[in-house]
């Protein structure tokens, strides 16, 4: 399966740059490409066939590239259909022996849908680049090229980038900034890469660096650098960009209505009307001045045109007699046309053959009648040499030679017969032209009924007006809608910024249970150790206790044993005795 990739973006927005880079990876742009100039003079990698079926559409249509309200929609449906069948015919002989394409001409940004047709019709896989540029970039560049004003160049970007987005999203899309392709060409040329699925190449990256010069690009404005002029539209656009908010419908849909809407409030619809009224009237008169040439030209359809027959049928090269003998044997009969007229006008001249012929076969006749009648001039000179010869003979010469004179009365006869014939013949040639008068007439009446339907399409111009009127409504309505969306967006984001504050504190509250938990298991971790010392003592306390308990009971033998003494000594020898007790208590002595 063939793969077409089309670059859709407006005029000075890179788009020359970017299909050069896909010519250096590989993809057939055709043969016949469109010479460069001072202000693409590395070229524009256009194809000059696709080109020149782009403005033979828009010209069709009393349109041209800088037409901010062209309309497919102006296209009738037979139409649409013929230039489908061209289009088809355009890709087969432009690339027939490679598969993978890329087709660039910023007018495609409008008559996408065509080509669309023409490619599933020969069952093409479709792919779309969409490249973008500064506005204010693209609509000084047009004003140095073309002396637009930045307000015609803005509403021809935005006219062409809202189209070229809303008539390719059945597709697998791409979007390239132009200064990001001149920052970093590598990086972008990995994404192409990966978007078209082909195979890579050695090299290519070294050879889309030297390609891809500074002096590509000329106009450098930053996206923040617009005022608050600006059209709404205009700016919401930018933000996509800003953002690479590429794939939001419902806001390019939005930014679509307003830019239409818009452009109907500013743009004058009557003078809009008077020069598209004005546009149909000249092509018109460019159509009658063409038919009237024709008619000039052709004063009897039936004429035969040897000029026009040979190039209308090239198949009867080589054949070696009169073409007029041709039509009237076998042409006639074949249907073929005996001159242009005839052919725009489908007239059927089967049961007639062209008057020129007549006039021949008369010519023809005449000429065999004066052949016979030198003959027979040259039999009375024989007839008159043997009369004078032949003396004897006079009354049987005499006899021949009135019988010559009778015969020759009769070719005279003839002759005023063929006279007779031609006064017709230029009697059915005045009928002709009366015929031609009459179709001048229905031409008229066809002029009439034009009439008639251009009041029946100003009818449906009004209803279009309170259609619109209508719409208009509706939008106002989506605008208070969008008010009050955005005052909820307003309040929701304070609530998310009293959340964060929220969330703040909450970590730090984390944050000092965390610590204090720590702290606790520290101090639980010093008081198992307090409790073992505790433990430790109160076993040592017992210990000693018990040594106390010891001692008390060998010192409450001493004191017995002491006293048993003192009852039997003397009072000097008791006294230490007594201290003793003083000292340890008579309970226990």
């Amino acid at each position: 399966m063939k793969l077409v990739v089309f670059v859709l973006g407006m005029h000075r927005s890179g788009t020359s740059a970017l299909t050069g880079v896909l010519n250096l990876m590989g993809l057939d742009l055709g043969n016949d490409l469109m010479d460069g100039t001072k202000f693409n003079p590395k070229g524009y990698f256009e194809n000059n066939s696709i080109f020149k079926m782009n403005e033979k559409i828009l010209a069709n249509t009393n349109s041209e590239w800088n037409d901010i309200h062209f309309s497919i929609d102006k296209i009738k449906k037979s139409d649409f259909e013929l230039y489908v069948e061209e289009i088809e015919k355009i890709l087969q002989d432009e690339f027939k022996y490679t598969n993978n394409i890329a087709i660039k001409d910023p007018r495609m940004c409008l008559l996408f849908p065509i080509w669309e047709v023409a490619c599933l019709n020969l069952g093409y896989k479709i792919k779309v680049i969409l490249p973008y540029r500064n506005p204010l970039e693209v609509a000084q560049s047009l004003k140095t090229r073309d002396g637009f004003s930045l307000e015609d160049g803005l509403l021809l970007w935005t006219q062409h980038i809202l189209f070229a987005e809303y008539f390719t999203r059945d597709y697998q899309r791409m979007t390239v900034i132009f200064s990001e392709l001149l920052k970093n060409p590598k990086k972008i040329l990995g994404q192409l890469y990966d978007f078209l699925d082909i195979e890579k190449e050695e090299g290519i990256a070294e050879d889309v660096g030297e390609f891809l010069d500074s002096n590509i690009k000329h106009k450098n404005i930053s996206l923040g650098n617009f005022s608050k002029e600006t059209p709404g539209f205009l700016r919401d656009l930018i933000q996509i960009i800003q953002k690479r908010d590429f794939e939001n419908r419902e806001l390019f849909d939005a930014i679509r209505k307003e830019y239409v809407y818009s452009l109907n409030l500013f743009q004058n619809k009557e003078l809009i009307q008077k020069i598209n009224s004005y546009d149909l009237l000249v092509k018109k008169c460019e159509e009658l001045e063409y038919k009237n040439s024709l008619l000039e030209r052709i004063k009897d359809d039936s004429v035969f045109d040897e000029e026009y027959y040979i190039k209308k049928y090239p198949d009867l090269t080589t054949f070696n007699d009169e073409y007029i003998n041709h039509y009237v044997l076998y042409g006639n009969s074949e249907g073929r046309y005996p001159n242009e007229y005839s052919e725009m006008y489908k007239i059927d001249k089967k049961d007639k053959l062209p008057l020129a012929y007549q006039l021949q076969e008369i010519s023809q006749q005449k000429a065999e009648l004066e052949e016979a009648y030198a003959q027979k001039e040259q039999e009375v000179q024989r007839v008159t040499s043997e009369t004078e010869s032949i003396l004897n003979d006079m009354a049987l010469i005499k006899e021949r030679l009135s019988q010559t004179e009778e015969s020759l009365e009769g070719e005279q006869s003839q002759n005023s017969a063929l006279k007779v014939e031609l006064e017709t013949l230029q009697t059915q040639l005045q009928s002709q032209t009366e015929q031609l008068n009459n179709k001048e007439n229905q031409l008229q009446e066809i002029s009439q009924q034009k009439a008639e339907l251009e009041e029946a399409y100003a009818q449906k111009e009004q209803e279009v007006q309170r259609v619109t009127s209508e719409t208009e409504s509706i939008l106002n309505d989506m605008a208070l809608i969008k008010e009050r969306l955005s005052q909820t967006e307003e309040s929701l984001e304070g609530e998310q910024s009293q959340n964060s504050a929220l969330k703040v504190e909450l970590e730090t509250l984390q944050t000092q249970l965390q610590s204090q938990t720590e702290q606790l298991n520290n101090k639980e971790n010093q008081l198992q150790e307090i409790s073992q010392q505790k433990a430790e003592l109160e076993e040592a306390y017992a210990q000693k206790e018990q040594e106390v308990h010891n001692l008390g009971e060998s010192i409450n033998e001493i004191v017995n044993d002491l006293a048993n003494i003192k009852e039997s000594k003397c009072w000097i020898y008791t006294k230490p005795i007594r201290d003793m007790q003083k000292l340890i208590g008579k309970n226990n002595v």
